[in-house]
């Protein structure tokens, strides 16, 4: 076929050109790197153009005779708009038309209605553009403005000459060069001839010289509104961000002290410390460390302003004393420079004399001008205050009960009840008093009464529908249901009205983590942590998504931070080490430096010989390299029998079945024991029963609801025992899920062997060619975390390939690298032993 006719047969639509015969996608001289699936469907509505196509429509045409879901649908059309770079929220190409399909929104043009002049675009912007150079020269100087700017970003934060705001600037420079530099692009040209000015290839091309440089002006403007904000407004949030010292605009509250024998006093001391942290905590340029880091600071005694510094880099320190009188209690406070540690403002308040309510806000006012002098508005949200002086107590009285609750390994009903009475109370005493329904809401939702709490969040939003912490409320009812995108708008709605909750922003982090927002996700998870330097929970999330995302080196370097500032465990007591002895067992696994983790499992073992849960943990990082006989050892140190997790990795899976059904009389909500038990069902051949576990955890629905790693993971299993059940039709669904799901954290350039251990069972499910198979199955090699063999072993969907001379070698390889880091497993104890002395 020849080129003019293939140009004929070509569909235009908007700036993408579609080539049915050569099944490609072109932006110009790009081609776009499209799935078959995702290439059916853009075919499938651009034929259909303008007309609104249903669900099922489209799906007899994208997967003819195949039983497909509307979830499926959803996510391919979201995978088809990333590739297209089409904005959910403003498509330009696809439309959703709710209750009624998809269409194509962009203009299409068919066969003869295209000629090779519309493709080329003679004497067009566009043309005009490409033959001027005015695009190579856009890059080239994106390139050069980048680069530059990284040298002088250095020099900025090495040397202390350069003023605040130099780096601003250099931004600002580079964006107002640019219409500058675009317009010497477009009128000169630098060829063998030296420095000639261009002129237009035809009239049409002089009649768009006007047009287009009013877009490269009106683009520039765009672009300078958009970094802005960025470059000056948040500024301050950045410094925490990546400053290795304190912030100038960094703060921490400390707990009011008990001066008296009064432990009443107690939760209204505690709830001051508390109310004053939010109030301070609204402030979007002061940066407040979270109440885990606050709390932990309180507790350790002896601790100086610079070691406060230190620990959890902060500039200034709250600290204040509660002194019960006859009448009231008098309340003295301070303002620290941790910098030289003098008191650079203070006062004493009477509550017989003024409500503690008022108090707390002229506290934060008084704090706000000594840090911040000369800004203007001192809180965009003043949040939820009262005049009652009942409702303010039962709140704060709620919230001590409620911690206490929070701080137990199992639920108490009576306990929560009491919290629970005492923040009704609150909102009896005042019906307005927002953040009282906001705490019955998350007291309800932690005994999962979800009527009741949807009942009291509402409440909430009626009263205030802009207070950070009724937003993020409102986010974990969302989740809690399954209601996942509403959930991702109340997260990010608290995000914009808190800057300072670390909470918020971890649980947001985990929802997008899963489709693939990896920098989006590693930012929310650093910014909890700097928020909340001493909590161990901050570091342990952050760790985790480094593991399992596969950037070893930000790993190590994270690790090297907690061995250095020693994160606590606030339920546990700040001077207690096993938790961060733990997760650094844990982060090391994950590091694939198994060795080095079993050496602080040891030690957090040595530091509680008695608790079984920790000698656990030793267990089954020696199972993770094949050391049966040790795991077992630790594991049945106290008369216990084998856990199920370490019965999987010996694959004795009838072993699994009878104690993972025993253990689940105890702990019925608990996922991972079911998805074990799942697994170990259908590693047995009773897929039936395998199905039968799975669908009680709610699977599928729960995970192509939530995305969840280990809900992903269960997914995989459930699709290979559908599989094995004869039912194909579906399984291959759920597979073509998972392959899809895997990629995008292959994409972003994760290098842990499970997305490409899945996609390789998912392939074969699909029926892939062999080759594709083995080579993602090779791909586990390059881990840097120990793959699971029981899986890559017993998975069903592996069983056509156990001759297969690469499968083995795969196999064989993994075992001899567990070998090789047993064999370092004395000497590494031995060394970090004689370090610890």
């Amino acid at each position: 076929m020849d080129l003019e006719h293939r140009k004929r047969k070509r569909i235009r639509i908007d700036d993408l050109v579609l080539d049915p015969d050569l099944v490609q996608v072109f932006r110009g001289e790009d081609q776009l790197d499209l799935p078959k699936l995702s290439y059916r469907l853009l075919l499938t509505l651009t034929e259909a153009a303008p007309r609104v196509l249903s669900q099922d429509e489209i799906m007899e045409a994208v997967w003819p005779g195949k039983i497909v879901s509307p979830e499926t649908l959803t996510q391919r059309v979201k995978l088809l708009r990333e590739a297209l770079g089409d904005d959910a929220q403003t498509p330009r190409y696809i439309s959703v038309v709710r209750g009624e399909g998809y269409r194509m929104l962009a203009d299409v043009s068919h066969e003869d209605e295209v000629s090779e002049k519309g493709y080329e675009g003679d004497g067009g912007v566009l043309s005009e553009l490409k033959r001027r150079r005015v695009l190579q020269a856009a890059l080239v100087y994106a390139a050069v403005a980048w680069s530059i700017t990284e040298v002088l970003s250095f020099f900025f934060d090495a040397l202390p000459i350069f003023p605040q705001g130099s780096k601003a600037f250099a931004a600002i420079l580079f964006v107002v060069g640019f219409p500058v530099a675009m317009f010497l692009a477009w009128r000169f040209d630098l060829g063998r001839d030296g420095l000639v000015r261009t002129k237009p290839s035809s009239k049409e091309g002089q009649l768009t010289i006007a047009f287009a440089f009013v877009l490269l002006v009106g683009a520039t403007g765009g672009l300078f509104y958009l970094i802005y904000p960025k470059v000056v407004v948040t500024q301050p949030e950045e410094i925490i961000v990546e400053s290795d010292g304190p912030a100038d605009n960094s703060l921490v509250v400390l707990n009011f002290r008990l001066v008296s024998d009064t432990p009443d006093d107690e939760p209204l001391s505690q709830g001051l410390s508390d109310q004053l942290r939010a109030q301070l905590s609204r402030t979007r340029n002061i940066n407040v460390a979270a109440r885990v880091s606050s709390m932990a600071m309180t507790e350790q005694v002896g601790l100086t302003a610079f070691d406060i510094r230190e620990k959890i880099r902060v500039r200034y320190i709250v600290d204040g004393t509660w002194n019960k009188g006859v009448d009231g209690a008098m309340i003295s406070v301070e303002l620290i420079d941790s910098a030289h540690g003098g008191s650079i403002w203070s006062n004493t308040y009477n509550s017989a004399d003024t409500p503690l309510q008022t108090i707390q806000q002229d506290i934060g006012l008084s704090v706000v001008k000594e840090i911040l002098p000369d800004v203007a508005t001192l809180f965009d949200n003043p949040g939820s205050t009262t005049d009652v002086l009942s409702a303010y107590e039962f709140l704060h009285k709620g919230n001590y009960i409620f911690d206490q609750v929070k701080a137990l390994q199992e639920l108490d009903e009576e306990l929560l009840n009491q919290a629970i009475s005492n923040y009704r109370q609150a909102t009896i005493g005042d019906p307005n008093y927002t953040l009282a329904h906001v705490r019955l809401a998350d007291a309800l939702l932690y005994g999962r009464r979800i009527d009741e709490a949807r009942e009291s969040i509402l409440n909430a939003l009626d009263i205030d529908d802009s207070l950070s912490d009724a937003l993020s409320t409102q986010g974990l009812l969302y989740y809690t249901i399954g209601a996942i995108e509403e959930a991702k708008e109340s997260y990010k709605k608290a995000i914009e009205q808190n800057q300072n909750d670390p909470d918020v922003r971890a649980r947001y982090a985990y929802l997008i983590w899963h489709e693939g927002r990896i920098e989006d996700t590693g930012a929310l998870f650093r910014r909890a942590l700097n928020l909340d330097r001493a909590s161990i929970v901050r570091y342990g999330d952050y760790g985790n998504f480094l593991g399992w995302s596969g950037h070893r080196a930000e790993l190590q370097t994270l690790i090297e931070e907690i061995k250095s500032f020693a994160p606590v465990d606030i339920d546990v007591g700040a001077t207690n080490p096993i938790p961060r002895y733990l997760l650094l067992a844990r982060l090391y696994e994950l590091s694939g430096q198994v060795d080095r983790g079993i050496a602080w499992a040891l030690r957090a073992h040595e530091a509680s010989p008695d608790e079984h849960l920790i000698a656990s943990q030793a267990a089954e990082l020696y199972a993770v390299l094949g050391d049966f006989d040790t795991a077992l050892e630790y594991e049945t140190l106290h008369g216990d029998d084998p856990g199920p997790g370490l019965l999987y990795f010996m694959r004795n899976y009838g072993a699994l079945v009878d104690e993972a059904e025993f253990a689940m009389i105890d702990h019925p909500e608990d996922s991972k024991l079911r998805y074990l038990l799942a697994f170990g069902h259908h590693a047995n051949g009773n897929h039936g029963e395998a199905l039968r576990v799975l669908r009680q955890a709610g699977l599928p629905q729960k995970a192509l609801r939530l995305r969840e790693a280990q809900d992903m993971e269960a997914l995989v299993t459930f699709a290979d025992a559908t599989h094995k059940a004869g039912d194909q039709v579906e399984a291959e669904r759920y597979a073509e899920i998972i392959a899809d799901f895997m990629q995008v954290h292959i994409d972003t350039g994760s290098k842990d062997w499970w997305p490409y251990a899945y996609q390789a069972c998912a392939f074969a499910l699909l029926g892939e060619d062999s080759e594709r198979v083995l080579e993602k199955l090779e791909s586990v090699q390059d881990s840097a975390r120990i793959p699971w063999l029981p899986f890559l072993r017993d998975a069903p969907c592996f069983r056509s390939y156990t001759t297969d001379p690469r499968y083995n070698t795969v196999l064989r390889g993994l075992e001899a690298r567990q070998r090789n880091i047993l064999a370092q497993v004395r000497e590494t104890v031995n060394d970090l032993n004689k370090t610890w002395e």
